[in-house]
């Protein structure tokens, strides 16, 4: 282990201190030198620390990895608990008796842990479920959401108990001045079930349009919700368009794209109003 301390440091300490009690038993008129002496010391030991101090630095400066690691640190010492917890069940299962599989799936999580960390510092976030997320921006919104939603996946989601109570959370966001818009893409022409989820949107205050899956560009069919225009949630589908996840993010190119991609969709949608008869 490395030392913490010079010893030169602690010597000259030492020293000093004992000096500084020294002086206390010895006559106010002899005392002038020894106090001179005792200065120069203390100044000595300070000299002797920064010095230390500055050839550390200087040494984790050469070792790039080791620094960042200390700059970190330092950042968010909340963090060193956990990070010490990791590093100690790391190094447990590097152990030589161990089976080799394991320091395979050490390293498999460890670089699944750095890109999924690296995201989270980029502005993005993966979660499994979008409910609670999406009803807490709903409720925080100010001034307007724009989103999507892809009925070949959203078509029974909207009739659940979940979707009727984040509606009646728009509803609610419409009341306080907040614009929502929601673009449906639909499989083929609506019929009455699509019919009936349309003008319940259009009940809760949101401006509704539709648009074919056939009329639009692969990229497009996409579940996504911006609000304010600072958050975005996105659905992110398997190769058989199942929802596999959630992507929320901050990133401004995430933004961009998103609202890139509703200036599209909003350029060939159709607006669907409460004249729109029922079958």
């Amino acid at each position: 282990m490395k030392r913490l301390f010079d010893p030169a440091v602690i010597i000259g300490t030492a020293v000093s201190v004992a000096l500084a009690v020294g002086v206390l038993f010895i006559p106010s008129t002899e005392v002038t030198p020894y106090l001179s002496l005792l200065v120069g010391l203390i100044g000595v030991c300070i000299t002797l620390e920064i010095d230390s101090s500055m050839r550390l630095r200087s040494h984790l400066s050469s070792d790039d990895q080791s620094f960042t690691l200390l700059t970190a640190i330092e950042q968010a010492p909340e963090l060193i608990p956990s990070m010490t917890k990791i590093i100690q069940y790391a190094v447990t299962s590097l152990n030589a008796e161990y089976p080799p599989e394991f320091a395979k799936g050490l390293h498999h999580l460890m670089n699944r842990c750095e890109r999924e960390l690296r995201a989270l510092s980029m502005g993005r976030l993966t979660y499994q479920s979008d409910t609670d997320v999406d009803a807490e921006r709903i409720e925080a919104s100010k001034r307007r959401v724009q989103a999507t939603s892809l009925m070949a996946v959203d078509k029974d989601w909207w009739t659940s108990r979940a979707g009727a109570e984040y509606l009646d959370l728009n509803q609610r966001a419409v009341d306080r001045g907040v614009k929502i818009e929601r673009i449906f893409i639909l499989e083929s022409e609506p019929q009455r079930e699509i019919l009936e989820a349309l003008h319940d949107q259009v009940n809760h205050g949101i401006i509704t349009s539709w648009v074919l899956e056939a009329d639009i560009p692969a990229s497009l069919e996409r579940n996504i919700a911006i609000y304010d225009d600072e958050y975005l949630v996105e659905s992110v589908f398997t190769s058989r368009k199942e929802i596999d996840s959630f992507l929320i993010s901050i990133n401004e190119d995430d933004l961009d794209e998103a609202r890139e991609s509703m200036a599209r969709l909003k350029g060939i949608a159709r607006i669907f109003s409460l004249t729109t008869p029922r079958l």
